[in-house]
């Protein structure tokens, strides 16, 4: 992928003056299974965010509140279904997403914007999030969240979600990832991310409930009395 210095956005902000943002890939129209036809919009490098951004920043297409919660529905609905044990409501995914879009340095958070050809209307379809820490030899990406909306799946948006914000990554000096994943009976999403060329090791994925925990310490200390 690219960057592309001729597809700019119009920011209302500017009144007219003719300015954009830089932007990675291209329009695209294609026609989901029901016969609708939505055009998917490139992504905008901006998005990403190291310190905190104004609802009137530019490098939004929409202020979080408008979309954040289309994206949160769509997630909490999903991974509750998806029998991994999880139990998301929206007002959680939500928290998690504008965490994501917190005043941290070195957040990134891209979201694939697509627009109803038959009604005009611009929405979210996906994102990308993760953010830096320092790793040997330099810095790398951690703790990501991949989703893309089920009925758009089918379209090679989480493989272009993903080489967008490597691309960006890699133009900041980030060189390697690090994360988790889940491997269902079809043996997804890991082999998606192994056909990007993520491997796997014998690293052990814990969990557990912290107030559980606190109260296994505390008896054993008193049986250490």
């Amino acid at each position: 992928m690219e960057f592309r210095e001729d597809l700019f956005f119009s920011i209302p902000e500017y009144k007219g003056d003719g300015k954009g943002l830089l932007t990675l890939g291209e329009f695209k129209t294609i026609t989901l299974e029901n016969g609708k036809k939505i055009e998917l919009y490139p992504y905008l490098l901006q998005t990403h965010c190291t310190r905190g951004t104004s609802k009137l920043d530019p490098r939004r297409r929409m202020t979080p509140n408008e979309a954040i919660p289309q994206l949160a529905e769509a997630y909490a609905e999903h991974y509750n279904n998806a029998d991994l044990g999880e139990h998301w409501t929206k007002e959680e995914v939500e928290e998690m997403l504008e965490w994501q879009l917190g005043q941290s340095l070195g957040r990134y958070f891209l979201i694939k914007w697509a627009k109803d050809l038959e009604t005009q209307k611009e929405f979210p379809i996906g994102f990308f999030c993760s953010y830096t820490k320092p790793y040997q030899r330099g810095k790398m990406l951690w703790d990501g969240e991949l989703f893309v909306l089920p009925e758009y799946r089918k379209y090679g948006i989480g493989t272009e979600l993903v080489e967008a914000l490597f691309t960006i990554a890699n133009e900041n000096g980030i060189s390697f990832i690090e994360g988790l994943t889940y491997e269902d009976e079809n043996g997804y999403p890991f082999q998606f991310w192994q056909k990007l060329g993520m491997e796997r090791d014998d690293l052990i994925h814990i969990y557990g409930n912290i107030k559980d925990s606190l109260t296994k310490m505390e008896n054993k200390t008193e049986k250490q009395k």
